[in-house]
């Protein structure tokens, strides 16, 4: 019985380090088919060795609770342990095999992962580039509008500038033409009262020579006038004398008083002196 449980100790010994063995080979096989795995999940590779220690755990402990369990035989006298052991063995084969059919699925499903995620930052990247171009863009035309709007308010302060000037100017200019209507104004005044004063001296030359001419003729009428009434006179006087004479001759026996004719004979003297004083008189003025 002895040498029946050190030969179930060894073959479950034997069992157990091809069955280390066999998970060794499973995962340099793994490492073969995938040979990026190892930089492309550290997590994942952790996690495998993680597994692959709690399996060894596991297997430690079964074989410690072999070499306790007494060896079974059947009833033909065979240990039962054996083929205990090769069913575990095609047991853990098969796990294995589903392990590295998970671990497979999940390699997958973590590359199918790694697309979704290079698509996304290739995505992300297009994005962020059009937001890159999107945002140079708009700060060029910030830039653009900043230089717009410095330059509308430059121009603005040109035009208030220019805009005040003109009206300094335009109130210069308004003082200026009043200050030359003014001046027009004036000369033209000043053309009417000399064309006035023209009028007037010619009016007054012309008044001088009418009333020079008007004196002449007058003066002319006066010495008209004066020979004929001293020819009236004279005439009065001789014709007078005349008739006192026919009178004193043809009626000499009627007294007849002569002092009438006398005065009448003064009168014409008298009216004739005063004609020639009031005539003398208008000559010196």
């Amino acid at each position: 019985m002895a040498s029946g449980n050190n030969a179930g100790d060894n073959n479950k010994d034997s069992d157990f380090t091809s069955s280390d063995q066999g998970d060794k080979n499973t995962t340099q096989s793994l490492l073969k088919e995938n040979p990026k795995e190892d930089t492309v999940s550290v997590e994942v590779l952790e996690e495998n060795k993680n597994l692959t220690m709690e399996v060894l755990n596991l297997k430690a402990q079964l074989v410690s609770l072999k070499k306790i369990i007494p060896t079974m035989v059947d009833n033909e006298g065979n240990d039962f342990t054996y083929r205990k052991n090769f069913v575990d063995k095609i047991f853990f084969d098969i796990f294995d095999q589903y392990s590295l059919l998970w671990y497979i699925a999940m390699q997958m499903e973590l590359n199918q992962i790694k697309g979704q995620k290079t698509e996304l930052e290739l995505l992300w990247q297009c994005q962020q580039e059009k937001h890159n171009e999107e945002k140079s863009k708009l700060e060029c035309e910030k830039e653009e509008w900043q230089k717009k709007a410095a330059k509308n308010d430059e121009l603005t302060s040109e035009v208030r500038q220019l805009r005040q000037q003109l009206v300094e100017k335009d109130n210069e200019n308004k003082k200026k033409f009043e200050l030359m209507l003014a001046r027009q104004r004036n000369e033209a005044m000043k053309a009417e009262l000399a064309k006035f004063q023209h009028i007037k001296e010619i009016a007054e030359l012309k008044a001088e020579h009418n009333r020079e001419i008007f004196e002449e003729k007058l003066a002319k009428a006066r010495q008209i006038n004066e020979v004929l009434m001293n020819e009236r006179d004279r005439t009065c006087r001789t014709v007078i004398k005349l008739l006192k004479w026919t009178i004193s001759k043809i009626l000499p026996e009627f007294f007849i008083n002569f002092h009438c004719i006398d005065l009448v004979i003064d009168d014409l003297t008298v009216g004739s002196n005063y004609r020639q004083t009031v005539q003398r008189n208008g000559s010196n003025h």
